[in-house]
């Protein structure tokens, strides 16, 4: 099993490195023409784009990971497709009532907002499926596919591009990558479910969500808090050794994503294979987190010019936080698809807190940096909590 999980793992890893180049080449391009300013509102856009589309998933691809088994594939699909639709529904008309009336973006910005989060819902259904299916280089292309679209969008218009080119940019990958990514041929034209159907499924699915929002605020809500705190210069600054952070944790992820399917069968992981499994994440976490620490400056400064040197101190931390990140991904992953889940649910929403609370105490001060310390602190505890749930499964 270790080594079938490995041998996927691996496949999904080669076509994320494939689509993270691709969308990091992007990022970089935008980074060099854009001021830090800008960048941070393009980083701000994202982020209310991805926990938008985070809450209107509401758990469901893990409740269908969970449930796949029990009934058949293409029905319990569909079912999937059609309370997404009604979620997406909702969040549209939320998010239009915060985005208008706070005013965060121009109107053009708020409206291809609103719109891309019809394929961003579409594309997030269609990846649970095909990780059921072992599918992962194709979920793993979905990305080199939106960025290749986005980056082929900016050499046509860069000499005029502002935020609004962007997010138009970015809107056209979404549609264009949504329209081969679907599977299209396990679409069925289902009955209206009822709203107690409804209801009992986003029941079923609502620890997942708790879970994913637990995750998106410990791993985005940093960037809230400084956008707030110190404005969007900074929030570039710090999103770009994030960047960082999340392209080279791709094997953590990699591993994550072919690991639940797995675990949340009835015949699970064994405790030798986690085992197995740790140590060859710690291994491979130690060498990535030397190679940033030590590779910071060319990083940042080769890559993006002098401009965002800031970012420098911020990745060397990061490296840090890639290693934890390596040792933490399958023990969270084996907790989380197993009936633990509800218990383990009020620590990791605690350890978020902690971040969030040492967050907004100590940036206004420290800045930055202490955004930084405080996600490698949280991680330490969230390892701890990893550790005693994993010890109470085993038992």
């Amino acid at each position: 099993m270790v080594r079938d999980l490995f041998k996927h793992t691996g496949i999904y890893f080669f076509g994320s490195i494939l689509s993270k180049s691709i969308t990091t080449v992007a990022w970089i391009a935008l980074a060099r023409l854009l001021t830090p300013e800008k960048y941070g509102q393009f980083i701000l856009y994202i982020m209310i784009l991805e926990m938008t589309t985070f809450i209107g998933d509401f758990g469901l691809n893990q409740w269908y990971l969970r449930n796949v088994e029990k009934e058949n594939r293409t029905l319990i699909f569909n079912k999937i497709v059609y309370v997404r639709s009604v979620t997406l529904f909702l969040s549209v008309a939320i998010l239009s009532f915060i985005l208008f009336y706070f005013k965060i973006f121009d109107l053009a910005t708020s409206s291809f907002l609103l719109a891309s989060l019809i394929p961003m819902s579409y594309l997030s259904v269609a990846e649970g499926y095909y990780l059921e299916q072992k599918k992962g280089l194709k979920v793993s292309l979905k990305l080199t596919s939106i960025g290749g679209i986005f980056l082929l969008g900016y050499l046509l218009i860069y000499k005029n591009l502002d935020l609004q080119k962007s997010v138009l940019t970015l809107f056209v990958s979404l549609i264009l990558t949504l329209s081969w990514f679907i599977p299209w041929r396990q679409i069925r034209l289902v009955k209206f479910l009822s709203l107690s159907e409804i209801f009992s499924i986003l029941k079923s699915s609502s620890s997942y969500l708790y879970l994913n929002l637990t995750s998106f605020f410990y791993n985005k809500g940093d960037s809230f808090i400084i956008s707030y705190f110190k404005g969007n210069s900074a929030l570039g600054i710090y999103g770009l050794a994030y960047r960082f952070l999340e392209s080279l944790s791709l094997f953590s992820t990699s591993l994550t994503q072919n690991l639940f399917p797995l675990s949340a069968k009835k015949e699970g992981v064994g405790l030798k294979q986690l085992l197995k499994i740790s140590l060859l994440m710690f291994v491979s976490g130690a060498f990535v987190s030397i190679f940033v620490y030590f590779g910071a400056n060319f990083l940042v400064v080769g890559l993006f010019g002098l401009q965002y040197s800031a970012a420098i101190p911020i990745l060397r931390i990061f490296a840090v936080v890639l290693l934890l990140f390596f040792i933490n991904a399958p023990l969270a992953t084996v907790v989380q698809s197993s009936r633990l889940v509800k218990s383990f649910l009020p620590y990791g929403i605690l350890n978020t807190l902690l971040n969030i609370l040492l967050n907004i105490l100590l940036v206004p001060k420290f800045g930055i940096i202490a955004a930084a310390w405080m996600m490698a602190l949280t991680e330490i505890t969230g390892f701890f909590i990893n550790l005693h749930f994993v010890k109470k499964l085993y038992s």
